[in-house]
């Protein structure tokens, strides 16, 4: 007997494709975090290096245009003999140092990036031209030497000037380091937010991962009963097989299968012909033959004292007459593809000699029908009902003919009443069986529909939280530093907000594709003609495509609601990848007695046949979903509701010359 059972994988070996994800994704989000804080470090020592050479620059000039005063007066003075070229040197340098903060530079103390607050900006505008006034009055001052003495108009000027440009400087050095205090705080509330969102991700998959967890736990340990009883049932075959009182033989004909195929592929298609003309091939065919088990009638039948001495004599045992029966058994195999009961005759020999006929049925076991691994053979003694049969046939006419007929009805009657018992058996075991895996099917489905249900709500509520905040930080985050970001910054934030709207749609379509077939839907009297141009209205189709009802739709009983994104999905699509300068698209039905057939076809790109079943596959698109912005859930949703409907649904397209989606509703 073989013996197949169910091989378990305990929970705690390799782990399926769907864990190693969750793992993989867990471990992506921590890398983000990392990512993140290790972007904070950096992001903050980049501000302070920025915004600390420009400190140092306004204290520079404050510096300069002081170290250049004090010189002055002591030239003006008398107590300095130098030439003006130390005191123009100073001015220089700190008109250079307002020029970096302006437009940006590198000196050895340090790279200065140009600054992009205006009102600093304005501020150090001022600054250079206090300086430049400042160099004037300095100039002015030294050529009239004699008559700018302390207390003079012209002094009274240059201290006012110089005055002023102090403390200007120190307005630029107090703004520059409220901007840097500013951005440094805004910095850090960002860097907050995303850690905060990295974390709800975070501990939103340690939830699914722990209900992925528990619900494969128990899978495991429902397989596991699963097998003790698949045990405990092969154990009870095994004893019925033993002790039949009917010979059973248990054989293998897989062989035998991949021989006969090897000839069809050859070019054999008449099997019955192939073997009158050549014999031998049953002879190879009977050789290929695995006999697995036989049971004690089949042995007490043959007068054999072992199973070992039986298979070592089956020589005897089968005579040349079985090589026709067995011919038979494989063209009734072969026409009926290893299905059905074959039933036939033979004449066998017992290893004591003494001749028997024999009643042979042949049944390839459940599941084994497309390699014949398995091939049950039952062998009933019939020699003394033939040999009563031959006796009767020996009495006179009238007497042979009412035992026919008695015995005809008899057999009739038998064989009703056995294959009744044999089917009223089975009938049992099978709604039995189909009791129990209903019972099974209903609570898995009643669970699944329960975390259907919870998975619905996190999504609605916990996934798309993360996804407001990041929206309405992307939208702070645009308008606060408008002024800052140039054109590549613009696109990266467009680009970020339209990922978040992407997903959005995702989200919702998901939880639109959940909701068909679970959620209760209200039908009502739906005229499709008001539906569809109320769609139409709605996608607001630009004038160069042109939308056309070739007929009048019917007035269906429909939830308006699911019929609505029908139309809205194919409508929507066909207006979204038009790629012709005037777009024509038509909407149809046609009467088809059942059935109503819907036609909705277009003009535009077409769709290559390979990718015909693809498109109906949730989350596939055909092009870039920056190119189109597409979801890759509304046909899904189209097929599921139509299925939903028992109807079906089809497309005709070439590539370059238009789409045609064909869809049927039932009546009823």
């Amino acid at each position: 007997m073989s013996n197949n059972l169910i091989k378990i994988t305990e929970p705690d070996g390799n782990l399926p494709a769907t864990a190693r994800l969750i793992y993989m994704m867990i471990g992506v989000v921590g890398f983000i975090v990392i990512g993140i804080v290790g972007y904070g470090f950096y992001t903050g020592n980049r501000m302070t290096t920025m915004y600390t050479p420009l400190v140092d620059a306004a204290m520079e000039i404050k510096l300069e245009v002081t170290t250049a005063h004090l010189w002055f007066e002591e030239i003006i003075s008398g107590d300095r003999h130098e030439d003006m070229a130390a005191v123009w040197e100073h001015l220089e340098q700190a008109d250079w140092y307002a020029k970096a903060m302006l437009e940006g530079g590198e000196n050895i103390e340090g790279t200065f990036i140009s600054l992009d607050d205006n009102k600093l900006r304005r501020l150090i505008m001022e600054v250079q031209g206090r300086l430049s006034e400042f160099r004037e009055i300095t100039e002015q001052r030294i050529a009239e030497r004699g008559s700018s003495g302390v207390g003079t108009v012209i002094d009274q000027r240059y201290d006012a000037v110089f005055n002023t440009l102090v403390m200007q400087a120190d307005e630029v050095k107090t703004r520059l380091e409220q901007v840097m205090v500013r951005d440094i705080g805004r910095f850090r509330y960002t860097q907050l937010t995303l850690m905060l969102v990295c974390l709800s991700v975070f501990l939103f998959f340690g939830f699914i991962f722990h209900r992925f967890e528990h619900s494969r736990r128990n899978y495991f340990r429902a397989i596991r009963q699963a097998n003790e009883k698949l045990c405990e049932s092969e154990s009870r075959y095994q004893q019925l097989f033993e002790e039949s009182p009917i010979s059973l033989w248990e054989e293998d004909f897989s062989a035998v299968k991949q021989y006969l195929d090897r000839l069809r592929d050859s070019g054999i298609s008449d099997f019955r012909t192939h073997f009158a003309s050549h014999p031998e091939t049953v002879h190879e065919c009977a050789q290929l033959v695995k006999i697995i088990d036989v049971n004690k009638a089949t042995l007490e039948m043959f007068q054999a004292e072992s199973k070992e001495v039986l298979l070592a004599n089956l020589v005897q045992i089968f005579g040349e007459q079985s090589y026709e029966v067995f011919s038979e058994q494989l063209i009734f195999l072969i026409l009926h593809e290893g299905k059905g009961l074959f039933a036939s005759e033979a004449v066998n020999q017992t290893l004591q000699g003494r001749e028997i006929h024999i009643g042979l049925q042949l049944v390839v076991a459940s599941g084994c029908e497309g390699s014949w691994a398995k091939v049950l053979i039952s062998l009933t003694d019939i020699t003394m009902r033939r040999q009563i049969k031959i006796e009767l046939e020996k009495r006179g006419q009238e007497l042979e003919e009412r035992v026919k007929l008695r015995t005809k009805e008899l057999e009739i009657k038998t064989e009703k009443i056995e294959g009744s018992r044999k089917a009223l058996t089975y009938l049992m075991e099978d709604v039995n069986a189909s009791r129990e895996a209903l019972q099974i099917v209903n609570r898995d489905y009643a669970a699944a529909n329960q975390e259907l249900k919870e998975f619905a709500y996190i999504v609605s509520h916990d996934l798309k939280a993360p996804l407001r905040a990041i929206s309405q930080l992307t939208h702070w985050i645009s308008e606060d530093y408008a002024e800052v970001f140039d054109d590549d910054g613009r696109e990266q934030i467009g680009l970020v907000l339209k990922r978040v709207k992407r997903m959005d749609g995702l989200i919702d379509g998901v939880l639109r594709y959940s909701r068909i077939g679970r959620v209760k839907e209200k039908e009502e009297s739906l005229d499709l003609n008001l539906l569809v141009k109320e769609v139409i209205e709605n996608l607001a189709p630009p004038d160069s495509i042109q939308i056309i009802l070739e007929n009048r739709l019917p007035v269906v009983l429909r939830d308006p609601t699911r019929m609505g994104q029908v139309f809205q999905n194919l409508i929507g699509n066909a207006i979204k990848f038009m790629d012709k300068d005037v777009g024509v698209i038509r909407v149809g039905c046609v009467d088809e007695g059942d059935l109503w057939k819907f036609m909705v076809a277009d003009n535009g790109p077409g769709i290559d046949q390979r990718y015909h079943d693809k498109i109906f596959k949730i989350f596939q698109t055909l092009t870039a979903r920056d190119e189109h912005e597409s979801t890759g859930i509304g046909l899904t949703l189209v097929k599921k509701i139509i299925t939903l409907y028992g109807g079906t649904i089809r497309i005709e397209s070439e590539f370059g010359k238009g789409s045609s989606f064909i869809f049927t509703l039932p009546k009823k």
